[in-house]
């Protein structure tokens, strides 16, 4: 294989949004040992592993159903409109990637089946995975098409949010915890956000193909409207979920602080319009996926050392 070919292949995966997943599962792990349960090294990098094919199943087959979408879209950036590696070479042909896709989902059951057999880890994890596996697969691909249907960003909240901090939680700890639901608040309703706004230069190009997102239903103004509500939403349950854990003291309470002050800015750039221009637009978008990754790192640190 060409090492433009690896490139190719590289950028479809598109590894730096893995940490949208990753994180929140470490974070999940973390709080289980803060709870006093045994680390397992072998079993929380099967359980990664697990998330990564997941997300790379999602990767890949968005980026084979959404091609028509993604070949129209005049405002493609780094965080939508996909990777545009289909658009501009023609190193990979679409159905390997498709096959790639479903191949990794494969994956993804076998680890899935590994850690049940091999580990012990409970039927319920196999349950969760499931769900994370049809969320993610069937995001973009038929015969659901979730991103079409105005259930995508919900189901990304809940899979990226409650799912990966409590699945990561799980595999350590053989159990869920109430205190799980608190803590992954901030997580699914930022990241709500995240998918939320990258639609939003996305707006011409999902219409013309049919993709019926809460923004093309919505409208750019309402929709930015909804966004605000989920980074106030996001700021509030992270003040939330430290006071429940820590207590709103030094040093914890510089997470909160941290948090509210990057909120306040996306709402101050939303609320100048600079949510309408797809040039100015970006600048939202990596502030948003920076609140999220912010929220999960965060935890890490908290529930590593409180």
């Amino acid at each position: 294989m060409t090492a433009a070919k690896l490139r190719a292949w590289f950028l479809l995966a598109r590894p730096p949004f893995h940490s949208v997943g990753l994180l929140p599962f470490l974070a999940g792990s973390v709080m289980a040992v803060s709870d006093g349960y045994s680390w397992r090294w072998p079993v929380f990098l099967l359980g990664a592993a697990c998330v990564c094919l997941i997300m790379l199943a999602t990767y890949l087959l968005g980026e084979y159903y959404d091609f028509p979408g993604d070949s129209l879209n005049a405002n493609r950036n780094p965080f939508s409109g996909g990777s545009g590696v289909l658009q501009s070479c023609q190193l990979i042909p679409r159905r390997h990637v498709l096959v790639a896709g479903y191949l990794a989902g494969v994956g993804a059951v076998f680890l899935g089946l590994a850690l049940h057999l091999a580990f012990g880890i409970g039927r319920p994890a196999l349950l969760l995975g499931a769900v994370g596996l049809v969320g993610g697969m069937f995001y973009s691909a038929r015969p659901f098409q979730w991103a079409y249907r105005s259930v995508g960003e919900g189901l990304i909240g809940f899979c990226y949010g409650w799912l990966t901090v409590n699945m990561g939680y799980y595999i350590i700890a053989g159990k869920l915890t109430a205190l799980g639901t608190l803590v992954c608040l901030p997580v699914a309703l930022s990241i709500t956000a995240v998918i939320l706004i990258n639609e939003f230069p996305d707006l011409e190009a999902d219409a013309a193909t049919g993709k019926r997102n809460l923004v093309v239903l919505m409208g750019l103004d309402r929709a930015a409207r909804l966004y605000v509500g989920l980074i106030v939403g996001s700021a509030a349950s992270v003040w939330l979920a430290v006071w429940s854990v820590a207590g709103l003291t030094w040093p914890w309470l510089l997470g909160p602080v941290l948090v509210t002050s990057a909120a306040t800015l996306a709402v101050r750039s939303v609320a100048r319009g600079r949510h309408r221009h797809p040039r100015t637009v970006v600048g939202i978008m990596a502030a948003t996926i920076g609140l999220n990754l912010l929220i999960n790192l965060y935890y890490v640190v908290l529930f590593s050392f409180a």
